[in-house]
């Protein structure tokens, strides 16, 4: 069997192999990140963790606005554009990403204070994240550029090398360290990225660091200034539940909301993976004018997610034991909203494809704007009123939000070209489904038996339908 798939794979296309390897590292890295949690959490103080995971979310905005996010979709279209002027072009990214760097830190000079005070940050904790959001985007353009060029092994090598060694540095420097172990997390996480950014930082240098030219900057910033909305407000979506719970409540609590989080979000791994083998027949489909093949599928996709998540959320205080301790037991109450909140995304991400196949994608910073302002609003809300377990559910109702807007417009982009979209009823109907699902399902996490019961149900239900199941698969190749 190995030896079989192993020659299959050698005789496959090089960007299909690649594809394949990406896939494959792409989700090493997430698992990994999430089997360490409970190393973490068991060796940091919530309080410790809560910081850390703070740190995170705050780093995370920083990166969008230094990196401009010039590492996004304009990198691509800049390898393509200027294919014989690559060094150059990345050079010029390069420059320009540090120049961003060079304006925020003078600007957090500046106003030091009130921005310490606002993120609840340390002047040492915000020259430290500076820092690194200043030298990622060079790990980032090296990193895409390999792939563009099909430059696996080197790639492959990298990522997991710095995958691997960020947390086995962290968890070293707690155990030999007598300085503050939350500290030590945020020292050595952010450290090994910036050793990482700098090496390949030189590197890129190197290669075209007297070639920079402002026609590459000029056509890298026209071409994202009308997506940096999106893109903000992406991040913003993401992040805004830890940042508001850490000034509304306390970073302990953020500690408990990021670990049930993160652990729900291990159910975006599933459907990133299955969205990325998609998305090339999707746009031969849609190339073809077949969208009705696509929406014969949607509902078996769709319900596969379901029921996946479903099975997921009915586990969750089992996952939440192994993952922390004691303490962090009454945060599993996120877990279904935010694990369901998977189930929009993945709907998003069908719904925005024949956007950005006809150029119609304008409207994504719109949808996500509002969600961001909507998500920042309701978490003012609900937070001050039902506490940090809230933010989950406001997180589920703006991707609700934003996948249900995406349906509406995709539905226009694609009637305008002549073609149909997904039934509306079952859009809705799904909807209400995942929402009783995700209320319901928490009722029944102090009744095992139920639970389990129910998870045996969807085993056997996946057993009987096997052959259906394996004739989906294999139509996704036609």
């Amino acid at each position: 069997m190995p030896n079989r798939f192993i020659d299959k794979y050698k005789k496959m296309p090089l960007p299909a192999r690649a594809a394949i390897c990406f896939m494959i590292s792409s989700t090493l890295q997430q698992c990994i990140s999430l089997i360490t949690i409970p190393l973490f959490t068991r060796l940091l103080s919530s309080e410790q963790y809560g910081l850390y995971s703070s740190y995170l979310a705050w780093e995370t905005i920083l990166t969008v606005i230094i990196s401009f996010r010039l590492d996004y979709t304009v990198f691509n279209k800049g390898m393509s554009k200027f294919k014989t002027e690559r060094n150059a072009y990345v050079a010029s990214m390069q420059t320009s990403t540090t120049a961003l760097a060079l304006i925020v830190l003078a600007i957090y000079l500046i106003f030091r204070g009130f921005i310490n005070s606002f993120t609840e940050m340390t002047t040492p904790l915000m020259l430290l994240m500076i820092l690194q959001a200043a030298v990622y985007p060079a790990y980032s353009f090296w990193m895409l550029r390999e792939r563009y060029e099909y430059k696996i092994r080197t790639l492959l090598m990298v990522v997991l090398s710095l995958s691997i060694l960020n947390p086995l540095v962290g968890l070293a420097a707690i155990y030999l360290s007598d300085f503050d172990r939350g500290l030590s997390r945020i020292a050595t996480y952010a450290g090994t990225y910036i050793i990482f950014g700098l090496i390949l930082y030189g590197i890129n240098l190197k290669k075209g660091g007297r070639d920079i030219d402002m026609k590459y900057i000029k056509f890298a910033f026209l071409f994202n200034i009308p997506m940096i909305p999106h893109y903000l407000s992406t991040y913003i979506l993401n992040q805004s539940d830890r940042i508001m719970i850490q000034k509304m409540v306390g970073v302990k609590e953020v500690a408990l909301y990021s670990v049930t989080y993160n652990a729900a979000m291990l159910m975006q791994i599933v459907s990133n993976s299955l969205i990325n083998a998609i998305t090339p027949w999707y746009y031969e489909r849609l190339e073809e004018k077949s969208i009705e093949r696509v929406k014969k599928l949607f509902l078996p996709i769709m319900s596969g997610v379901t029921v996946s998540v479903f099975v997921f959320i009915l586990f969750a205080p089992e996952l939440m034991m192994l993952l922390a301790p004691k303490e962090y037991a009454e945060a599993v109450y996120v877990i279904p909203p935010v694990a369901s909140s998977v189930i929009f995304l993945m709907m998003y991400s069908f719904f925005s494809i024949p956007e950005f196949y006809y150029d119609a994608n304008k409207f994504s910073s719109v949808a996500s704007s509002v969600a961001a302002l909507l998500n920042i609003g309701l978490n003012y809300i609900c937070i001050r009123l039902f506490g940090y377990i809230a933010a989950g559910y406001t997180t589920l109702f703006c991707y609700v939000t934003l996948s249900l807007g995406h349906y509406a417009y995709a539905r226009y982009v694609l009637n305008k070209n002549g073609q149909s979209f997904f039934n509306a009823l079952h859009i809705t109907l799904l909807t209400l489904f995942v929402a009783v699902l995700a209320v319901g399902s928490s009722l029944l996490y102090s009744h095992p038996i139920i639970r389990y019961t129910l998870v045996l149900i969807a085993v056997i239900i996946a057993a009987i339908n096997k052959k259906k199941i394996i004739h989906f698969l294999k139509t996704m190749r036609s």
